[in-house]
């Protein structure tokens, strides 16, 4: 009877002794093959011609200014234009997009001899243009972002158009507008542009830009156009990086142009990122993901390190940052997601992913070489007890 209970002792000591070395639930995400990411929806790019095709094409609404037809929630990589939409007169909105080019040859959205057509919430990358009106009217762009095309946004030969709460970022040219009248730039970011932020070319009449952030472009404002306006006309003009303080800010260009109520751009604030949880997961698995939560007003790029080696830097669209960890060998990874705005803050975060094979088999991990060796050993050790036992 001794003999049985020590047995039972010292195996229960055993099965304590491993446990204690394998990760714990309470510190780590737990990731088992069955938990495997869902594959992201694509989309086919769409063309669209008169209000007859744009009826067809809607997912709602009935084309009117408070019911407008609907384009909404597509996912679309092209190699060419994604939405293109022309001579349409009926009420349309396109919302929820996510939308990018993989050649720089022509614009992502592109809204042709349309008029009252809606650009809103949409991620657009990639194109000669990330959205283009071209000769339209009443068309409005809102609460979108537009990033790494050669021009974010185009407005040329239209009229009475808007750009509104947008951002605008890593282009070459942020916003441009020629050969236009009437047309409304406010209260949106445009930042990091290689060459000049906002570009008001000839043949341009009365436009109106205004609560605008414009900062840290080769050229943060040049005017050719006739009458362009950088106030709201009674109280308030834009900030600017480059603004000395004092007196009025002096726009670049031909065509004198200068914004009265200027203020100064300065962003010391380092982007917000959160913590995830350290993960657990099977390394035979696929489809296993690490998600950062990260948040800035600039936001610009980021960089991941992984077991303190640099990877490849990535333009950053202000959204959560999800990685794949389906490349990463068998063992324990330090992590570290770096994330920059365009003023050239960071903010930072490390994570500790740990691949292991969870059936012991496999390729498995030097956690599982290690507690299965301890096992041998353990076992051998009461084997050895028992048999000296009288």
């Amino acid at each position: 009877m001794r003999k049985e209970a020590i047995i039972v002792f010292l195996f229960g000591f055993v099965l304590l002794g491993i446990s204690s070395m394998l990760p714990s639930p309470h510190l780590h995400q737990i990731i088992r093959t069955n938990e495997l990411a869902i594959p992201s929806q694509t989309d086919e790019p769409i063309t669209i011609i008169g209000n007859i095709e744009l009826a067809q094409r809607s997912s709602g609404g009935v084309g009117t200014r408070s019911d407008p037809y609907l384009i909404s929630g597509l996912v679309v990589t092209s190699a060419g234009t994604c939405i293109n939409i022309q001579n349409t007169t009926a009420f349309f909105a396109i919302r929820n997009c996510e939308l990018k080019s993989t050649v720089g040859t022509a614009p992502v959205v592109s809204l042709t001899d349309v008029e009252n057509g809606l650009i809103q919430n949409c991620y657009i990358r990639g194109g000669s243009s990330g959205a283009s009106l071209l000769r339209s009217g009443d068309c409005i762009v809102m609460e979108s972002v537009s990033f790494d095309n050669f021009i974010g946004f185009v407005i040329y030969g239209s009229a009475n158009c808007t750009i509104l709460d947008c951002k605008t970022f890593s282009n070459y040219v942020g916003i441009s507008i020629d050969n236009s009248n009437g047309s409304i730039l406010i209260n949106s970011s445009i930042y990091n542009n290689s060459d000049q932020g906002v570009s008001i070319g000839a043949f341009s009449d009365g436009a109106t830009i205004y609560r605008n952030n414009i900062g840290w472009n080769g050229i943060n404002a040049y005017n050719s156009g006739n009458n362009t306006e950088f106030t709201n006309g009674i109280d308030t003009g834009n900030a600017w990086s480059d603004y000395s303080g004092s007196g009025a800010y002096e726009v670049s260009g031909p065509y004198p142009a200068t914004d009265a109520f200027a203020t100064v751009l300065i962003d010391i604030d380092i982007p917000d990122i959160d913590s995830p949880l350290d993960i657990v997961y099977d390394v035979d698995s696929y489809g296993v993901t690490l998600t950062w939560v990260a948040s800035d007003d600039f936001a610009y790029s980021y960089i991941l390190f992984i077991d303190g080696i640099p990877q490849d830097v990535v333009l950053w669209d202000g959204r959560a940052i999800t990685i794949s960890l389906d490349s990463l060998p068998a063992g324990t990874h330090t992590l570290m997601m770096t994330v920059y705005d365009g003023a050239g803050n960071t903010g930072s975060d490390e994570v500790i992913a740990t691949a292991v094979s969870f059936m012991l088999g496999g390729i498995g991990t030097e956690l599982v070489i290690w507690s299965s060796a301890l096992t041998v050993a353990i076992l051998i050790l009461v084997v050895v007890i028992i048999k000296k036992m009288p």
